[in-house]
């Protein structure tokens, strides 16, 4: 169930909190004298006042989504100086974007921010908040990254009829990139060799759900999650599935140092298909976007995306059991 409460929390947090920093600043220390609550003492991100007549937190909150820049003057310069109140409010923002359950008006909410910014903000604070959106939507080391609210950043900068051209190079990029194997999508096929010599392709696959891994050799994150697999494929739903053949694992290598691959075929746990890309293919034709690995997809039967660009393993157990469920 969702837990409204603690999202409607969230988002007064974001609004009221002093001092505290977000996820992706854990450990730096403030460097705000103590007591303040930003660079600027005239700035905060005020709380929306919320009407009477709405009918239950869930409502609430999807008020507080859409009205959460109210009270903020984007055209007001010395928001640069107050760059860490504009973080948190701005992490706190993305984090009830995330999670409230109606996705469509989370995308509205960071839509409408995004045409705020393009008619109001002077280029120093849409830098300021643009660059918040790439850090926390984007970057692959986010917690929060979100590739969904994300696409909405990307279409309102292309959309921006002030935005002059050039800086719309990257966005267009960027989103060509983030279209390619959504969720609820056909993932891309691609052609692989197998560690005994064979060939195939992920279309070729016969199994009601397929776990994609691509992995580096000798990278510890990678190692990190192929150890969480085997973990997870240890126990139910997935033990089961993986050995009736309901799911198929492919540990996809996609680079191109052959000798070492074949060199670390042994750490690939012998009930999963230990495959590269010989051929370049993915790489050359862009066929997934591997900016960070490790990475992991799971696909259905028609190969068709449930997850994409995860790497938390307990999200296949979730997934599985939710799945069947169904």
């Amino acid at each position: 169930m969702w837990r409204k409460t603690a999202i409607i929390a969230m988002a007064a947090a974001a609004c009221m909190a002093c001092g505290r920093r977000t996820a992706l600043k854990a450990g730096t220390p403030s460097s705000l004298p103590a007591g303040e609550c930003a660079a600027t003492a005239k700035l905060s991100v005020p709380y929306p006042e919320i009407p009477t007549y709405l009918n239950g937190e869930e409502e609430e909150a999807g008020y507080v989504l859409m009205h959460f820049w109210d009270g903020v003057d984007f055209s007001d310069e010395s928001w640069t100086e107050a760059a860490e109140t504009m973080e948190e409010a701005f992490a706190r923002f993305i984090t009830v974007a995330s999670l409230y359950p109606d996705m469509e008006l989370s995308k509205q909410a960071v839509a409408r921010l995004m045409q705020r910014l393009g008619e109001e903000a002077v280029p120093d604070v849409y830098d300021l908040m643009t660059g918040l959106a790439d850090k926390y939507l984007y970057d692959p080391n986010s917690p929060l990254r979100n590739e969904e609210l994300y696409i909405t950043v990307l279409e309102e900068q292309i959309a921006d009829p002030d935005l002059e051209d050039i800086y719309k190079v990257a966005p267009r990029e960027r989103l060509r990139m983030a279209l390619k194997n959504r969720p609820g999508d056909r993932a891309a096929d691609f052609s692989f060799t197998t560690g005994k010599g064979g060939h195939g392709t992920l279309y070729g696959i016969d199994a009601d759900y397929v776990l994609l891994f691509f992995h580096n050799l000798g990278c510890p994150a990678c190692r990190e999650v192929r150890q969480g697999i085997v973990s997870v494929t240890a126990r139910e739903p997935a033990a089961g599935m993986l050995a009736s053949g309901k799911l198929r694992i492919i540990a996809l290598y996609p680079d191109t140092d052959m000798a070492e691959w074949v060199a670390h075929a042994n750490e690939i746990p012998d009930t999963w298909i230990n495959a590269c890309d010989k051929a370049q293919e993915i790489n050359e034709k862009e066929l997934y976007d591997l900016r960070a690995i490790p990475s992991l997809y799971l696909l259905d039967r028609d190969k068709k995306v449930i997850l994409k660009d995860f790497v938390n393993p307990e999200m296949l157990s979730d997934a599985l059991t939710y799945s069947e469920a169904d």
